[in-house]
């Protein structure tokens, strides 16, 4: 298999993928291993898988039996290569499957599914399917338009502490979402506005680039050899070292079988064919790493998290954002009222907009599951 992982790697962008399909069907010993070794095979999330993901899961299931999982409405993932007509087409390529919908929703009120079923049927191309809840007609839907995620969190905040005030209690209150970058805008406004809170459900603290960063300096004083980790932060805070110059480092390590931190000593980095301020930059890198790497022997994980986050001037470039991202907000409140004065008697018209897009709706999945011969369901 690995030969044809190699194959999926080569080739003008865009046919890797494309060509994978056959390379497999063409290593029938691999093949036949792995037929023989699934008896079942279930596949979740099947409307976000690839022609080739679809490709690899048909071959490994001429003998198995298959079920896949997934929601035709909740396909986003088309920059990525996934083609959502793998889910839709599934019942003509697999033609004694029997397609079972999952049209009740236990998580979400009548009102709530009527909208999120009003604005998803105008969709092309989908299984229909029509959610129902058992959980009552429940609260109208509420909307508001905020300037930004900070507008969003500071609203979300006071609507927080004004309904715990009230009496509601703190475990029937829960902020639901849809992406990981929003979770530093509500944490900070709960954390001004004195709420007390909760997390829950993956690492997010993490995926945060800052704790990435950090993560990967720590693991380089471990193991200074790992290329990924020095490929994030050689120029985390900017240090001068572009791209230029690091693809040169990652030509040389490649060309004699060495790691990139190897290619930061001074023959190395003139050999890449670095100018004399590049390499001055990039060995200045390395005597950093080499510093953090003498100075880790007997420390705790906290302290050598605030060395680095010292030494590197990691901490001074956060600060420096934030002072940033204060002044400017300052900058258009300033301006903002200023405006207000000058202008006291001008009507205000907001403009219309529309937009337009495909919709996701809070859907159960429709699960396809294909029996074999034996006329065993899994």
């Amino acid at each position: 298999m690995g030969a044809l992982v190699a194959r999926s790697q080569s080739g003008p962008e865009g046919a890797q993928l494309a060509d994978l399909g056959p390379s497999i069907a063409t290593d029938l010993e691999a093949v036949a291993r792995l037929r023989r070794r699934f008896r079942h095979i279930v596949v979740d999330e099947f409307q976000d898988t690839n022609p080739v993901q679809a490709a690899i899961v048909d071959l490994l299931s001429t003998r198995a039996e298959l079920c896949v999982v997934g929601d035709d409405d909740q396909s986003i993932y088309g920059w990525r290569g996934a083609d959502v007509a793998q889910i839709l087409t599934f019942p003509e390529r697999h033609g004694h499957c029997e397609v079972i919908r999952l049209e009740e929703n236990y998580r979400s009120t009548t009102r709530i599914l009527d909208a999120a079923n009003a604005i998803i049927r105008r969709n092309t191309g989908r299984h229909g399917k029509t959610l129902r809840s058992s959980l009552g007609e429940g609260d109208p839907i509420r909307i508001l338009t905020l300037r930004d995620e900070v507008d969003e969190a500071r609203t979300i905040a006071t609507m927080v502490a004004n309904d715990l005030a009230e009496g509601v209690p703190a475990s029937e209150i829960a902020v639901f979402y849809r992406t990981h970058a929003l979770s530093r805008a509500l944490e900070e406004a709960l954390i001004r506005g004195q709420v007390r809170y909760q997390v829950y459900g993956g690492l997010r603290f993490f995926d945060r680039k800052e704790i990435k960063d950090l993560l990967a300096y720590l693991r380089l004083v471990v193991n200074p050899r790992s290329d990924v980790d020095l490929d994030r932060v050689i120029n985390v805070p900017a240090r001068g070292i572009g791209k230029t110059s690091t693809d040169r480092l990652k030509e040389l390590a490649n060309a004699r079988g060495i790691s990139l931190y190897e290619t930061l000593a001074p023959a190395e980095a003139e050999a890449a064919g670095l100018t004399a301020s590049a390499r001055r930059r990039v060995i200045g890198f390395r005597r950093l790493l080499d510093q953090l790497i003498d100075e880790a022997e007997g420390k705790d994980l906290g302290e050598l998290a605030a060395e680095i986050l010292d030494v590197t001037g990691y901490r001074l470039m956060l600060a420096g954002e934030r002072a940033t991202s204060r002044a400017i907000a300052w900058r258009t409140s300033r301006s903002s009222s200023a405006s207000s004065r000058a202008s006291p008697r001008r009507s205000r018209r907001r403009p219309s907009r529309t937009t337009s897009s495909r919709s996701r709706s809070s859907a159960t999945p429709t699960a396809a599951a294909r029996r074999t011969a034996s006329g065993r369901s899994p």
